[in-house]
Order: C-alpha cells, then sequence, then structure tokens
C-alpha cells in the first residue's frame, strides 16, 4: 500500500483532450505515487489532465504527463496517475518515503 501524504501545495493542471483550453491553478491536498486531491473552484471539463506539481522541495515540479480524472465533488477531485516520466516518478517515490509521518490509507 502506497502512502498518502497531505501536501499542500500548488499544481497547475490543464486539458490533455477537449475541454478548457488554459491552464489553471489550484492547490493540492494529498499525494501518493498513484494519483493525488486537488481542490479547486471549479471542476475540470474534462477527465484526462496533464499536471505540474510543486513539491516543497523547492525542485523542478513534477510532471504528470496523464492524469485521469476519477471522482469530483464541490470543490476538489481526484485524478489517477497513467503517465509520467521516469525521473518524476523515483522522484515523487523518494518524496514520499522521506517526508516526515506518512498517512496509511
Amino acid at each position: 500500500m502506497s502512502p498518502i501524504l497531505k501536501t499542500p501545495c500548488r499544481v497547475d493542471y490543464r486539458s490533455v483532450k477537449g475541454g478548457h483550453s488554459g491552464e489553471l491553478t489550484s492547490r493540492l491536498d494529498s499525494l501518493s505515487t498513484t494519483g493525488c486531491t486537488i481542490h479547486s473552484r471549479a471542476l475540470p471539463d474534462t477527465d484526462v489532465l496533464e499536471l505540474r506539481i510543486y513539491l516543497p522541495d523547492g525542485e523542478w515540479p513534477l510532471r504528470i504527463d496523464l492524469a485521469k480524472v476519477t471522482w469530483g465533488h464541490w470543490d476538489a477531485f481526484a485524478v489517477e496517475f497513467l503517465s509520467m516520466p521516469a525521473e518524476d516518478r523515483q522522484r515523487l517515490q523518494d518524496y514520499l518515503l522521506e517526508a516526515p509521518a506518512p498517512v496509511w490509507m
């Protein structure tokens, strides 16, 4: 089971197919190696997104090339990571393992 870490940080996202053509910025809430929860004023109008996650480590943003929206309600939605570069996947795994007190779910 993958740790799910409360990680309030910036996330930029945009539609990969159709929907809103611009980039939106919101706040990521919880993060795991397989997906995340995003708080937003508006739910995305498509179910396939590209994300850039700005972890608090000060490095370049994580690149998620393909993420699928799995649920949405009011001011939050969750995505499952489908495709990301290997170096970003490794960085995410390292970040989650090194972070203090992960929450297991």
